[in-house]
Protein backbone atom coordinates (compact mmCIF):
# COMPACT_ATOMS: atom_id res chain seq x y z
CA UNK A 1 0.00 0.00 0.00
CA UNK A 2 2.71 2.32 0.88
CA UNK A 3 4.70 1.83 -2.30
CA UNK A 4 1.55 2.25 -4.10
CA UNK A 5 1.07 5.90 -2.77
CA UNK A 6 4.50 6.62 -2.78
CA UNK A 7 4.64 5.97 -6.47
CA UNK A 8 1.08 7.81 -7.34
CA UNK A 9 2.52 11.28 -5.35
CA UNK A 10 5.91 10.28 -7.36
CA UNK A 11 3.94 9.85 -10.78
CA UNK A 12 2.46 13.63 -9.99
CA UNK A 13 5.58 15.29 -9.69
CA UNK A 14 6.55 15.30 -5.68
CA UNK A 15 10.21 14.21 -5.03
CA UNK A 16 10.81 11.06 -3.45
CA UNK A 17 11.39 12.21 -0.06
CA UNK A 18 8.34 14.01 0.25
CA UNK A 19 6.32 11.33 -1.30
CA UNK A 20 7.68 8.64 1.00
CA UNK A 21 6.72 11.09 3.88
CA UNK A 22 3.43 11.74 2.46
CA UNK A 23 2.61 7.84 2.16
CA UNK A 24 3.91 7.06 5.51
CA UNK A 25 1.62 9.64 6.96
CA UNK A 26 -1.25 8.88 5.27
CA UNK A 27 -1.22 5.15 6.79
CA UNK A 28 -0.09 6.20 10.25
CA UNK A 29 2.53 4.20 10.59
CA UNK A 30 5.87 3.89 11.55
CA UNK A 31 8.89 4.57 8.47
CA UNK A 32 9.81 1.30 10.32
CA UNK A 33 7.08 -0.83 9.43
CA UNK A 34 7.84 -0.67 5.51
CA UNK A 35 9.80 -3.72 5.22
CA UNK A 36 8.73 -7.46 6.73
CA UNK A 37 11.25 -8.05 9.80
CA UNK A 38 11.94 -11.46 8.00
CA UNK A 39 13.67 -8.87 4.94
CA UNK A 40 15.63 -6.85 7.39
CA UNK A 41 16.49 -9.44 9.42
CA UNK A 42 17.97 -11.52 5.64
CA UNK A 43 19.85 -8.25 4.62
CA UNK A 44 21.26 -6.79 8.06
CA UNK A 45 24.02 -4.43 6.53
CA UNK A 46 21.24 -2.40 4.78
CA UNK A 47 19.18 -1.66 8.01
CA UNK A 48 20.50 -0.40 11.42
CA UNK A 49 19.64 -0.79 15.03
CA UNK A 50 16.37 1.19 14.81
CA UNK A 51 14.73 -1.44 12.22
CA UNK A 52 15.89 -4.37 14.19
CA UNK A 53 14.29 -2.87 17.75
CA UNK A 54 11.18 -1.86 15.83
CA UNK A 55 10.97 -5.64 14.60
CA UNK A 56 12.53 -6.76 17.80
CA UNK A 57 14.99 -8.86 16.05
CA UNK A 58 18.43 -9.38 18.11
Amino acid sequence: MHEAAEATLMARGLAYETAHAMAIQKYGVSQYSVYHPSVVAALPQWFNNNWRTFWGIK
